[in-house]
């Protein structure tokens, strides 16, 4: 019983020092938050701090995936049967509306003085989940020229959506997640067929 509430103390902490951290990051430059900032805002001691995190950057890194993985399960295509249209443009509207919900803190993330190790992770993220399998089915297919040929293809096309994700928070015009995902989710599904088809 003791061990039960001990990991509900635990979680209400790691709790409060993320809420406290993504309240600081709508505010403040992320490399100037400091351990101070995050337990004075979260009323946590300095010393509880350290039995959760080592220092900031561990806390950095653990609500930044914290973050991607909300968004992953909104993304996730476990396999080529799930690449369908419909469920595409579903998942991409879910996707789209979880970064409104939260653009202030993804704004903070993404643009300009954000910060580059959650871009990189955002980067992995979308070729793991969206171009995962056009890279799993042309793998076997090609020699390793053309394999070569596809990364930079994917990577072209990931940083376009990470650029227009960039724009869209920068320039907000009050678009509905369903209008952006529309705009977006056709030319990237023709995109990923194109892949698939060996025709850029």
């Amino acid at each position: 019983m003791a061990e039960k509430q001990e990991d509900r103390r635990a979680r209400k902490t790691r709790a409060a020092l993320e809420k406290a951290y993504l309240e600081l990051i709508q505010k403040k430059d992320i490399s100037k938050i400091t351990i101070h900032d995050v337990t004075e805002k979260a009323d946590v001691a300095r010393g509880t701090f350290y039995i959760h995190f080592c220092d900031i950057y561990e806390l950095a890194d653990y609500v930044e995936e914290r973050l991607l993985n909300n968004l992953t399960q909104s993304i996730e295509f476990k396999n080529a049967a799930d690449f369908g249209e419909e469920i595409f443009m579903l998942k991409l509207e879910t996707a789209i509306s979880y970064m409104i919900e939260n653009k202030k803190i993804f704004k903070r993330l993404i643009c300009s003085g954000g910060s580059s190790s959650f871009i990189e992770k955002l980067r992995r993220l979308l070729e793991e989940n969206l171009f995962r399998n056009a890279m799993h089915t042309k793998a076997a297919a090609f020699g390793e020229e053309k394999l070569y040929n596809l990364y930079i293809i994917i990577n072209y096309y990931i940083s376009g959506i990470i650029g227009a994700a960039r724009f869209c928070l920068e320039n907000d015009r009050g678009y509905s997640a369903s209008q952006i995902a529309h705009m977006l989710g056709h030319r990237i599904l023709n995109d990923y067929v194109s892949i698939l088809q060996d025709e850029l």
